[in-house]
């Protein structure tokens, strides 16, 4: 099964997650502008290689909201919520529970 098929609003809604986690705004905030997603998901993917466990964490959340499928290709684990959060400080956890406030369905 191939992946969804994204329109920029989507990307946009995409990247608007992964900068609400305060680990990856600095380093996806320069791909704002992107009219497709493949920057941003591989920036992602990029980054949850070489990042602290919290920030791989959040980058491999964003990866998995967008396809889960996207993380065994590119060897990195299925998100783990207990792991996260034991990884996460607070600016992290936030992110998350506002989007579980009101997920972004892609």
């Amino acid at each position: 099964m191939s992946a969804p098929a994204f329109d920029s609003e989507r990307a946009a809604q995409l990247h608007a997650l992964a900068v609400s986690f305060p680990v990856l705004r600095d380093y996806c905030t320069a791909l704002e502008t992107a009219r497709s997603l493949d920057p941003l998901l591989v920036a992602l993917v990029d980054f949850a290689k070489d990042a602290s466990l919290g920030g791989m964490w959040a980058a491999v959340f964003v990866l998995g909201c967008w396809n889960p499928r996207a993380l065994e290709p590119n060897d990195l684990p299925a998100f783990d919520l207990f792991a996260a959060f034991t990884r996460w400080d607070d600016g992290q956890r936030a992110a998350f529970a506002a989007w579980a406030a009101k997920p972004v369905r892609f």
